[in-house]
């Protein structure tokens, strides 16, 4: 039987080649200065999850709102007295609820675009 051999961490001792920026983007860490966009971006999303909440079952509601207040999954679970797994069960269902509704919305927003466009294109004689 051969031994097992990990790897070096040679790779980890060298300078990260990606900016912190780019990594912000790419693993969605939230900045420590957000821009007013910034702001305004995460405001209208938080309010468009918070509208979909009373559309959700009860329990989703809850977890949810647990979320939304800072509480952590185990937390929220020992509140409603239920075990972890049927706590982040009511998240993944509350969440693809949300997406799904998000979807929607940025979808209608296109197809109202591509509307106007084509009024443009109309008008322009192209």
């Amino acid at each position: 039987m051969t031994a097992l051999t990990y790897p070096t961490a040679t790779k980890l001792d060298k300078e990260p080649t990606v900016s912190l920026a780019v990594a912000r983007v790419a693993y969605r860490i939230p900045s420590p200065n957000p821009s007013p966009e910034d702001l305004v971006y995460i405001s209208e999303r938080l309010a468009f999850v918070k509208s979909l909440i009373p559309a959700l079952k009860p329990r989703q509601q809850f977890v949810m709102r647990g979320l939304l207040a800072g509480l952590s999954l185990p937390e929220i679970a020992e509140r409603l007295g239920i075990n972890n797994h049927l706590c982040y069960h009511a998240k993944w269902q509350a969440a693809e609820i949300i997406r799904d509704a998000y979807r929607r919305r940025v979808w209608n927003a296109w197809c109202e675009l591509d509307k106007f466009h084509d009024i443009l294109r109309a008008e322009w004689g192209r």
